[in-house]
């Protein structure tokens, strides 16, 4: 209520779109990620909201066209001199392709992902928390459970109590994950 009071008070403020697309979900959501990007374009964190839309729904093309978008705008602000830049673009792109099943390409951006980890982002210890649990999962399902288990074991560091890396710890201990317990550690 308070930012959509906001956004009446100053409709071209791009900050208010863009607590509203954070705060919303569905097509409020797509729509104030949209706006925001109207009133400051090439702005990565809109397009990683829009995409997190894309994603929930299954439309991962539209997901791919907007985290491709975002990263194409957060190229040119890695230079340090931008105050805003976004985390978990290579994380979420990662996933989609490890769902379409390219492990080559999801495992190159989940690598880029963790080469950001020390750029000073707020979440980048969870985001490369998650990013190492994915890889895990990828390593899974690839049968190595001793890549998979240092990988859980690089989560776990990064936030100890990571719940679904403590359940991949042991099952790759165990070593004994048949492909559709590999998928359930996935979701």
């Amino acid at each position: 209520a308070a930012v959509r009071r906001a956004i009446a008070l100053e409709p071209d403020n791009w900050r208010h779109h863009l607590r509203l697309s954070s705060a919303s979900w569905g097509e409020e959501r797509l729509r104030a990620a949209h706006r925001t990007l109207s009133l400051l374009p090439r702005f990565p964190f809109a397009h990683w909201l829009a995409a997190t839309v894309h994603v929930a729904r299954q439309t991962l093309n539209e997901a791919e066209r907007e985290l491709i978008a975002a990263l194409t705008a957060q190229t040119g602000q890695m230079d340090g001199r931008s105050r805003f830049h976004a985390v978990a673009l290579h994380w979420l792109l990662g996933l989609i392709y490890l769902e379409r099943g390219d492990e080559t390409r999801a495992l190159d951006e989940l690598e880029l992902e963790l080469s950001f980890e020390h750029a000073g982002h707020v979440y980048a210890r969870e985001c490369c928390a998650n990013t190492w649990y994915a890889i895990g999962v990828l390593r899974l399902r690839q049968g190595r459970p001793a890549d998979a288990g240092a990988a859980f074991e690089q989560a776990a560091e990064r936030v100890p109590r990571h719940p679904m890396a403590q359940i991949g710890l042991v099952a790759a201990a165990t070593a004994r994950v048949s492909p559709s317990t590999a998928c359930l550690l996935a979701t």
